[in-house]
C-alpha cells in the first residue's frame, strides 16, 4: 500500500487531458496548488494528497462540461505481476481485494454521504446559480479568451407550472419547495472542508426518513478499468468481483452498517454507489509524473508557422508494450461522486444537452474538449460540415455563445429526426434557442463564399459504422478541396478521424494547399487522429 491520503481523480476524454485541465484549474482555483499527474492517453487527471473538498468545489464540478466522472480516492497500490506468475490465479490477484479492504474509506464515504443526502445529484448548476451561488463567488470563465464579451453567463431557467410537475415526477425531491430547501441548505455549508472530518461527519450523521440504518438500501456495484492489461487470463468481470467481494467485506466488518448507512444490494445498472478501480502501467505513470506538460492545451499555443509531421510524432498508443514482458502496474481506487442525476434515469452523460442520437454520435464531454481545443472567439463563424445529430456546434455553443455556428449533413433523417430536435431541446432546458443553424447539404458544396469561414471542426466518418474506406477515398479529397476553400488564411481546420493514411495521401496531392499544424491522437472508443490545419499562404 503507497498512501491512504484521499485523492481526487478525475475521468475525461482520452488524450484531451491537458484541456481538460486547463477548465479544471479555471473554475475550480483551489486546485491550482496541488500537485496533479497526467499518465498519457488514460484519460486521468489525478490530484495528489488533497488537503481539502469544500462543498463550494462540489458544486463547481458540477459546471465542468469536459468531466465524464470524478472520483474520491480510497488506496493505491504499486504491484509486480512477473513476481506473482507463480501463484494460482485466485491467489494472484487478490492483493485487488486486500488493497482496496485496507484502504481509507472514511473521507470518500463521508463525501458520497453528504451527496446522497443532499440530494445534490438531481441538483443542476444553473440552480445553484439563480439561487445566488454565481454572485457569492466570482466564477472564472469558461473559456481563455480575455474579451468580456464571451463570458459565459449562468443560464436561468424558466419554471412554470408544468416544468414543476415534471420535476416532480421524475426527482425523488417530491416538490419544488422541497428542492429549494436542499439548495439552502448546501449553500449554508458550502465552506465545509468535507475531508476534514473532526469539523465536517457525515458518516455519523441521521438520516432524514430513516430511523433504522437496516432499512434503507445502497444499489452498489464494483467498475473495473483494464486499460492496457491485455492478459487474457482473467476478465474484467472477475477483477470487478474482487472491488464486490472487498466491499462487502467492509460492510460485514464491526461497524460497517454504520459506515455505509444502510444494506448493500448488488444493481449493475442504477446504482448508488460506484466503487471504481483501473490498472495504470508504472512507465507510464512516472513519464505523467516528469513530464506534466507533453498533452494539448488548445491550438492558441501553437507558434505562428509552427509545423508539425505526422510521421515525426512519437506512437502513444498504450498497447505499444507488450504486457507479457511488462508486468509493472499502479492500481487506483475510488468512489465516484454522484454528482448527476444520469444514472438514476437510466441515462448516461450522452444524454446532456441532446435527447436524440445517431449511429456515431460523440459522447458530449469529446465534443465539448475539442471546441476548447479550437479556440474558438467571440464573433466567429465556425462550421461543421459533417455535424450529425449536432454535438459539436451544441457544446460549442455553451463554451463561446457569442460566436456564430452552423452545422450541416446531408442525411435528412438524422438533419431532421435528431439535429434540429436537439436544438429544440436545448432551448427548452436553457430558456433561450443557442446561436446556431443546422442545414441539409452536400459537404462537397457548402454553401459559403472563398475565405469566408473563421473555423472548421468536425468529426470526419471513419468508415466504421457510417461509409466504408472505399467510399471514404471518394469523399476526403473534394472534402478537403472545400476545406481549403471557404476556410480563411487566419482561420483553422480542426477535424478527427481514424483514416491517418487517407489524410497522409491527401496532404501529398499537389493541389492541396493545406499545412498541418498540428497532429496528436485521441481514445474515442477507437485510436483516432485529431489534426489541426491552416490555409498555405
Amino acid at each position: 500500500m503507497e498512501s491512504n491520503k484521499p485523492y481526487l481523480l478525475f475521468n475525461v476524454p482520452q488524450g484531451f487531458e491537458h484541456v481538460a485541465l486547463e477548465e479544471i484549474l479555471e473554475k475550480i482555483p483551489e486546485l491550482q496548488s496541488v500537485e496533479y499527474i497526467i499518465p498519457p492517453l488514460y484519460g486521468l487527471i489525478y490530484f495528489k494528497d488533497c488537503s481539502i473538498l469544500t462543498v463550494d468545489m462540489l458544486i463547481k464540478f458540477k459546471s465542468l462540461l469536459s468531466i465524464d466522472n470524478v472520483f474520491v480516492g480510497i488506496a493505491e497500490y504499486n504491484v509486480d505481476l512477473g513476481e506473482r506468475n507463480q501463484l494460482p490465479k485466485e491467489e494472484k490477484y487478490k492483493f485487488i481485494e486486500d488493497a482496496l479492504y485496507e484502504g481509507n474509506w472514511l473521507h470518500a464515504l463521508n463525501v458520497w454521504h453528504f451527496c446522497t443526502e443532499h440530494h445534490i445529484d438531481e441538483i443542476n448548476y444553473e440552480s445553484f446559480c439563480s439561487a445566488g451561488f454565481s454572485e457569492m463567488y466570482s466564477l472564472p470563465n469558461n473559456n481563455n479568451n480575455t474579451n468580456n464579451n464571451c463570458i459565459h453567463e449562468p443560464k436561468k431557467i424558466k419554471v412554470n407550472k408544468e416544468n414543476k410537475q415534471k420535476e416532480n415526477d421524475n426527482n425523488s425531491l417530491s416538490t419544488f419547495e422541497a428542492r429549494n430547501n436542499y439548495i439552502s441548505k448546501i449553500l449554508e455549508c458550502r465552506q465545509q472542508n468535507l475531508f476534514d472530518l473532526q469539523q465536517c461527519n457525515y458518516i455519523n450523521s441521521e438520516i432524514e426518513g430513516y430511523k433504522d440504518l437496516t432499512q434503507r438500501e445502497i444499489a452498489f456495484r464494483g467498475t473495473f478499468l483494464k486499460y492496457d492489461y491485455k492478459s487474457k487470463e482473467i476478465r474484467t468481470q472477475q477483477l470487478a468481483s474482487y472491488l464486490g467481494d472487498a466491499t462487502f467485506k467492509k460492510f460485514m466488518e464491526v461497524g460497517g452498517q454504520e459506515l455505509f448507512k444502510g444494506k448493500l444490494k448488488v444493481n449493475l445498472k442504477q446504482w448508488d454507489l460506484e466503487v471504481w478501480s483501473a490498472f495504470i502501467k508504472s512507465k507510464n505513470w512516472e513519464i505523467g509524473e516528469k513530464d506534466k506538460h507533453c498533452g494539448i492545451a488548445g491550438v492558441h499555443e501553437l507558434k505562428e508557422g509552427e509545423k508539425m509531421k505526422e510521421e515525426n510524432k512519437k506512437d502513444t498508443i498504450n498497447g505499444s508494450v507488450n504486457t507479457s514482458t511488462y508486468d509493472k502496474y499502479k492500481i487506483l481506487y475510488g468512489i465516484t461522486l454522484p454528482l448527476n442525476n444520469y444514472v438514476k434515469n437510466d441515462k448516461s452523460i450522452n444524454h446532456r444537452n441532446r435527447c436524440k442520437f445517431g449511429r456515431t454520435s460523440l459522447r458530449p464531454t469529446v465534443a465539448y474538449c475539442i471546441s476548447r481545443f479550437s479556440n474558438i472567439q467571440p464573433g466567429m463563424v465556425v462550421v461543421d460540415p459533417c455535424c450529425g445529430v449536432g454535438t459539436i456546434p451544441i457544446e460549442a455553443s455553451c463554451l463561446c455563445p457569442n460566436a456564430m455556428y452552423y452545422g450541416g449533413d446531408i442525411d435528412q433523417d438524422e438533419i431532421n429526426d435528431c439535429a434540429l430536435e436537439n436544438i429544440k431541446y436545448m432551448t427548452k432546458l436553457t430558456g433561450k434557442r443557442p446561436p446556431i443553424d443546422i442545414f441539409i447539404w452536400n459537404c462537397k458544396k457548402i454553401p459559403f463564399g472563398d475565405d469566408s469561414v473563421d473555423r472548421i471542426v468536425t468529426d470526419l466518418p471513419w468508415g466504421f459504422r457510417e461509409l466504408s474506406y472505399v467510399e471514404n477515398r471518394r469523399l476526403y479529397p473534394p472534402l478537403f478541396r472545400e476545406y481549403s476553400r471557404i476556410i480563411k488564411p487566419s482561420g483553422l481546420i480542426i477535424l478527427m478521424t481514424s483514416q491517418r493514411k487517407l489524410v497522409r495521401q491527401i496532404m501529398g496531392y499537389g493541389w492541396c494547399k493545406l499545412d498541418l499544424l498540428y497532429f496528436t491522437e485521441v481514445v474515442v472508443g477507437y485510436t483516432v487522429g485529431l489534426y489541426v490545419f491552416k490555409k498555405r499562404e
